[in-house]
């Protein structure tokens, strides 16, 4: 496998990962929250698993930098 593939596969493995965790906060708001108005859920756990995810897909890159 080459190191673009790697690379890749990484990447898709890291978004499915936060979007399952991502779809479980959400979940969890709903189930003791109304929904806002404008339909935008944004809450501590949400705001620190995007830092997550924009930490850990700059770590892969930097893993796969030429």
């Amino acid at each position: 496998m080459s190191k673009a593939e790697e690379k890749k596969s990484e990447l898709l493995a890291l978004g499915k990962e936060m979007t399952r965790r991502d779809d479980e906060i959400i979940a969890a708001y709903k189930k003791t929250h109304k929904l806002p108005s404008r339909g935008v859920i944004d809450t501590p756990e949400r705001r620190a698993l995007r830092a997550e995810e924009k930490r850990r897909f700059i770590e892969i890159c930097e893993k796969y930098k030429d």
